[in-house]
Order: C-alpha cells, then structure tokens, then sequence
C-alpha cells in the first residue's frame, strides 16, 4: 500500500506540471484537493495540489479567496489559534505561513528538516507538526527556530495524515493509527477499537475523532469512549478531511474527482463542491 502511494505521488507531481500546460486548471478551480482545514468563522482551506494553490470557500460554499504566492503542490493546511494559515508544499519541501488576509509571513517558512511533507497541523500551543515523506513526524515550536523539538516514526507505518485536539495528537495511515499526548506517543492508546485506517483525520472542538478511511467509509471515534461508529460508506477514497461543529458540517476531499463532499455530522451528503 506504500508503495502505490509513492507512485500516485510521482503521478500527481507530473500531473501539476502538465495540467496547467493542457489548460485543465483554467475549467475548474479544484485540481487533485488534497487537506482540508476550517478556521472558527468557517471559511474552508482546501490544498489544491494540482492547481499549485489554496482554495478559500466561505460557509455558503463560494470560493473567495486563492492563495499562490509560495505555494507549489500543497498536501495538507492548518490553521492555527491566531487564525493563520500553514501549508506544507510537497513540490518545493517546504512549509509556508500566511496571516488570515493571505499575506505570506516569510520569516516563518520552514525548510529545514523538511522533505515532501504531506500533512501538517498546529496544537493549542501554536506547535507545528509536519508529517515528511509519509513517514516521519516532526513537531517544531511555534517561534520556529532551527530543528524541530522532536520526530518520531511509527514502526515502519505509513503516516497519511494529522490531527491536533489541545495536547492530543493523532496520526492515521494506511495500516495503522496511533496517538499520544504531551509528545509521548502511544500506539492505538485513543481507543481499542481506533480505526486502522484512518487515513484522513480530525478532531471536532470536542475532541471527537473523525476518520475517513482508506476503505472508502467514513467514522467517528467519540472522546473518552471505545465507541466507533459508522457514519457513512462513501463513494470515493477520501484524501483529506476537516470539521465545522459549529455548523454540524464533515468536508471530504474527493482527490481524483476533483470535487469537496459536505456531509451532516450523522454521515448524510448535503451537498458537493465542484
């Protein structure tokens, strides 16, 4: 399963070369969205990684913004406690910082350590965890000063995505899960039941975990409990995810169909951005 997932990324990496050069990208906006991430008002960060950009939606699901300014085949976006925007650029191996407008921050670009990441997400504390290679966790501090404060790997585990709820972090893969509270890491300790699979995770501001799977199926994992409940078998392998509790709203990344999926927090389609 690693190794299918490296050779769709050498795919998509030639597919951002090409498709601005067949002229895809000018038809529609959304070209192979990857990560996903929502700020407290609602807008929607989409990393779109073919289009080399960052789409903003606002919760009526009207893009109004778009990101490029040292963006260059984004995996994964985060938002931190001040409300700014992170994204962790596969094709230039770096992580750029931009205030909530889209202005970029140069001074806190990340490129030391830090090699084809591919999912990010910053903790309560503004700490910046990047996920490199599918392999490798590294958390930097949030005055982002030299090396990150500590990696870990996961015993051979291919790491897909990250996912922060105060001092709680998860991971999610193609074969496993694991998670970990103040940086010591536990494997399957969130639950007993802690989906395998969870290739797109994030928490909501309860600290329920949401998976979207690598077998095409969509749950949650309530705090606290072993309780995993099925909301959904989906139509298509969800590339990313992210939250609005407030508005009891699931976004999922449909990569290769060029599309984000809003489902009820019990599972339901709602509607489809295209």
């Amino acid at each position: 399963m690693k190794t299918s997932r490296i050779l769709q990324l050498a795919i998509l990496t030639l597919l951002a070369i090409l498709v601005p050069v067949l002229g895809h990208a000018a038809t529609s906006p959304l070209n192979y969205p990857y990560g996903l991430a929502t700020n407290a008002s609602g807008d929607l960060y989409v990393a779109n990684y073919s289009g080399n950009n960052i789409l903003v939606y606002n919760p009526a699901h009207a893009q109004t913004g778009r990101v490029t300014q040292g963006v260059s085949g984004p995996n994964g976006v985060a938002i931190d406690p001040s409300g700014n925007l992170w994204v962790a650029n596969g094709l230039s191996n770096s992580v750029t910082n931009y205030s909530s407008a889209g202005i970029q921050n140069t001074a806190a670009t990340i490129t030391s350590s830090v090699y084809n990441p591919t999912a990010i997400a910053v903790d309560g504390l503004s700490d910046v965890l990047i996920v490199n290679n599918y392999y490798l966790l590294g958390i930097w501090p949030s005055l982002l000063q030299g090396e990150p404060l500590t990696t870990q790997t996961f015993g051979g585990a291919s790491i897909t995505g990250v996912a922060t709820y105060k001092d709680l972090f998860l991971v999610g893969g193609n074969n496993n899960s694991f998670y970990g509270e103040n940086y010591t890491w536990v494997q399957q300790g969130i639950s007993q039941q802690l989906p395998p699979t969870c290739f797109a995770p994030a928490f909501d501001t309860a600290g329920d975990l949401y998976c979207g799977n690598i077998d095409n199926t969509l749950t949650v994992v309530l705090r606290n409990s072993d309780t995993v409940t099925m909301l959904a078998h989906l139509p298509f392998f969800p590339n990313g995810i992210a939250i609005d509790t407030k508005r009891g709203w699931i976004y999922l990344s449909n990569g290769t169909g060029n599309e984000i999926a809003v489902y009820s927090i019990n599972g339901k389609l709602l509607h489809t951005i295209k």
